[in-house]
């Protein structure tokens, strides 16, 4: 019989280690480890390593039952998970505003019942919350655990009864899995990042690791020998001994998994849409580290010094709270400052809360007693924290909460969105489509461009219920974060962004009714933030050269063509900056306005180009900023406190519907 896995590995919890600091440095300073995500997948290869090797030997031994099995599990995660989510509760009820308690309170509930990765892919989207401003993100990874522990040690339970190979059955698992994940890489990325079928075949690289290690390890060992020792390749190996030949073939494993664990954090340089294939680097390292054994030299005087192992005994509730930690920060420090010095005194918490979290609640509940009440209690406990998590969002975060009626407005304007409300997709063939908001006319106005062009949806769609025999019928064929020309070239994957202005002019051309078309733009966001296309760069002259034949083929086409400017943008018009905490009294009159010149000063050239570009297409111009400018100040709040905008750069729907009142001419004329 080849020999049992030991009972206790201290290299593995130095790779525990390895992997939490990898994933820590990322979240808290990721210039500085930009792949240090792939910590992740380093714990998922040990979690599949260890408890495929319980698993086998437990159903080897007659002893494995599904119930002890899970009570172990209950043992492990709920404790430190428990308090985690209980604390962010408590601290959500005098922290956040309604609209930020009622999402993390979803997010408790999916925590509590391990589906966090379906309610986070299911939030995808151009308005969902920034991902560092979710306390609970970080439990996807959790919930994708947890699937695994409740899809594959019943799975080899009921192959072992029914004496099927499930070694065999675990390569298909693993390899059906693997292909997927590929598969879904470049359509599909938030499904390759989210779902657990395409993220379990990490767990089964340590599952079928384990199961090597368990019954195969010797003949393994032996043919490697006979591939990496000859006399004529190395007579000194060759001649001196078992002994020496496996020492040598583990430190060789040793080397190689620790390359490989580098290059994937430290190497490669891509956005992660396209990251999945390069896992294989990660998780083939971390494979390898763990079959070299204690033995092997980095994992004996690195991976098992005492440093190492006591990171990676709190490893567990050192990834709960660093992330918890830094999102509420974050949150806290007006959404978009982020100082470094926050992050690192937040990185510096985490570790004593880490070991009091392990010392005396996590080791107690895991190694204590082992009666039936305390799982029951710890489940209880769970069920009733993820059942108060709900209720916080079905409750849209308790309004209650704020003292003074102006924060709970700024609160409401983040939520409000109204596009595409009302309208109907209409699908011209299998590619081409658009919404659409009939009135009694037949003519109708097209418009064109990203969200900044959406916000403007509310104004024409009041108009269409009040006045629909006087106004145009509302064509819309607008994507978030869509350069409303060709040849944009965007720095991240924007893969709905492809072809939508090529559709529109189709569409255009194609009906005869459509009589009007209106573009617009959040375009100062496109020559400031994309690399290659800054202002003044050749990117950028390419572009709005783009841009103006696009005009003009709206204008040969016979068309009414209108270009809206810029409103101004800024975390000074978000309405959690302007609320600055102060949840007693947030309307600081300070923060009301914004002076105009500097936001000329900002926008100068940029609204210049453009309009000299669209006059000389022959389109009629539009300037937001004279209404929403006025007296060389531009508004973030109205005179009774409610906030203009929804977020830094959109307008309220509220506001849109009664001010603004130049999109009249559009629909119209």
């Amino acid at each position: 019989m080849s020999r049992p896995l030991l009972p206790y590995r201290p290299d593995i919890d130095g790779l525990r280690a390895v992997a939490v600091l990898a994933v820590i440095l990322f979240h808290a300073f990721p210039d500085t480890l930009r792949n240090g995500f792939f910590g992740v997948d380093v714990f998922f290869v040990i979690s599949g390593f260890l408890i495929g090797g319980i698993v086998f030997q437990e159903l080897q031994q007659g002893s494995f039952r599904l119930t002890s099995f899970y009570a172990r599990r209950i043992r492990r995660i709920f404790p430190a998970l428990l308090v985690v989510l209980a604390t962010a509760l408590v601290a959500g009820w005098f922290l956040l505003l309604p609209d930020e308690y009622a999402q993390l309170g979803k997010h408790v509930g999916a925590g509590a019942a391990f589906v966090q990765n379906y309610a986070l892919r299911g939030e995808i989207g151009y308005f969902d919350t920034a991902a560092k401003l979710k306390p609970m993100l970080h439990l996807w990874s959790l919930s994708i655990e947890e699937q695994y522990y409740l899809l594959y040690p019943p799975l080899i339970w009921l192959a072992w009864r029914l004496g099927l190979n499930f070694f065999a059955l675990t390569i298909v698992l693993f390899a059906s899995s693997l292909a997927l994940d590929l598969a879904w890489t470049k359509p599909h990325p938030e499904r390759a990042f989210y779902f657990p079928q395409s993220r379990f075949w990490e767990l089964w690289a340590g599952a079928l690791l384990a199961y090597v290690n368990l019954y195969h390890r010797p003949g393994i060992t032996r043919c490697l020998g006979k591939v990496f020792f000859t006399p004529a390749a190395c007579a000194r190996s060759a001649a001196g001994g078992k002994e020496h030949r496996e020492a040598v073939l583990d430190n060789l494993a040793a080397v190689v998994g620790s390359a490989l664990i580098l290059a994937g954090m430290l190497v490669i340089r891509e956005n992660y849409s396209f990251l999945e294939k390069w896992t294989l680097l990660p998780v083939s390292g971390a494979v390898l580290l763990i079959w070299a054994g204690p033995r092997a030299w980095i994992n004996r005087h690195i991976l098992s010094n005492r440093l190492a192992i006591f990171v990676g005994l709190i490893s567990y509730p050192l990834y709960l709270w660093h992330w918890f930690l830094l999102s509420f920060a974050r949150i806290l420090e007006d959404n978009d400052v982020d100082p470094v010095g926050v992050r690192a005194l937040c990185v510096l918490a985490s570790f004593p809360l880490a070991w009091l979290t392990w010392r005396f609640i996590e080791r107690p509940m895991r190694f204590g007693p082992r009666s039936s009440s305390r799982i029951a209690a710890l489940a209880g406990l769970m069920m009733l924290i993820g059942g108060a998590g709900v209720f916080v969002w079905r409750q849209d975060g308790f309004d209650f909460r704020l003292a003074d009626e102006k924060a709970v407005r700024m609160s409401r304007a983040v939520g409000e969105w109204e596009y595409p409300q009302g309208m109907t997709p209409v699908h011209i063939d299998n590619k081409l489509w658009y919404w659409a908001l009939p009135s009694g006319k037949s003519a109708a106005t097209l418009f064109i461009g990203d969200s900044n062009c959406q916000q403007y949806y509310p104004r024409v769609a009041e108009l269409v219920r009040t006045h629909p025999n006087e106004t145009n019928s509302v064509f819309y064929k607008a994507m978030g974060a869509c350069f409303p020309a060709p040849g944009m070239r965007y720095e991240k994957n924007r893969d709905w962004c492809d072809n939508v202005p090529e559709d529109a002019l189709t569409i255009a051309r194609s009906m005869p009714n459509i009589e009007v078309v209106v573009v617009a733009a959040q375009w100062n966001s496109y020559f400031t933030h994309i690399k290659g296309q800054e202002y003044g760069s050749e990117g950028y002259r390419e572009t709005l050269r783009s841009l103006s034949d696009y005009l003009k083929a709206y204008v040969a086409a016979g068309k009414k063509v209108y270009f809206i400017l810029n409103i101004p943008v800024g975390r000074e018009f978000n309405p959690k900056y302007l609320m600055r905490r102060r949840l007693a009294d947030p309307a600081d009159e300070s923060y009301f306005s914004v002076p105009r010149a500097a936001l000329d000063e900002k926008y100068a050239m940029i609204q210049a180009d453009l309009t000299r570009l669209a006059r000389d297409a022959g389109a009629t111009i539009f300037d937001p900023m004279e209404i929403l400018c006025p007296h060389e100040q531009c508004r973030t709040m109205l005179e009774d406190g409610d906030p203009l905008y929804k977020d830094s750069i959109h307008l309220r729907p509220s506001y849109v519907r009664g001010q603004m009142t130049f999109i009249d001419e559009t629909v119209r004329y």
